[in-house]
């Protein structure tokens, strides 16, 4: 099976090598292999940038392995290909969590609630961050600002498969 997905992985179409490269990154990732799934991540991603899971896979591999300047260099890259709230959501939280550039990162929330203006994430985002900005004189009013802006978001969602997604969002991006 490896030696057919290395076979595979060299194919002259790129999207049947990035398919075999991704296949490739999630049996070395499983099996303790994490630079060979790196690499193999980064080469999918190389040969077809449309490759989600496998974006997903390599920020996941580097998020702990990885400088943050690398972290948010692949978050961009990945922006560029598809520039969506989700992709803004990841370079956000990269630059609060792991490089404390609030600003920038209230930049890139803002981007995403304005992209999606029904996904809560934004605006608890940007009330945490605003939390964080104690030296500005209205951040109690901005991240309360922010928070009702959720709430309304989460009472305007109806009891469904939405609602349950958007509140398991919500915990993982705590």
């Amino acid at each position: 099976s490896m030696t057919r997905l290395e076979n595979l992985s060299e194919d002259a179409d790129k999207k049947i090598a990035a398919g075999a490269l991704e296949n490739l990154g999630m049996l070395n990732m499983m099996f303790g292999g994490k630079p060979q799934g790196i690499a193999d991540f980064r080469r999918a991603v190389a040969l077809d940038p449309t490759r989600g899971q496998s974006w997903d896979f390599l920020l996941g591999m580097l998020l702990n392995s990885a400088s943050p300047s690398e972290l948010l260099a692949v978050a961009q890259s990945r922006l560029k290909v598809e520039d969506s709230a989700r992709n803004h959501i990841t370079v956000s939280k990269i630059l609060a969590q792991k490089m404390g550039k609030w600003k920038e990162a209230a930049g890139q929330a803002e981007i995403a609630r304005q992209q999606e203006t029904n996904n809560v994430v934004p605006p608890v985002m940007l009330a945490a961050i605003a939390l964080k900005q104690t030296g500005d004189t209205n951040y109690l009013f901005i991240a309360a600002t922010n928070l009702m802006c959720a709430a309304a978001i989460m009472k305007d969602v109806a009891e469904s498969d939405e609602k349950i997604e958007r509140s398991r969002e919500i915990m993982l991006d705590s």
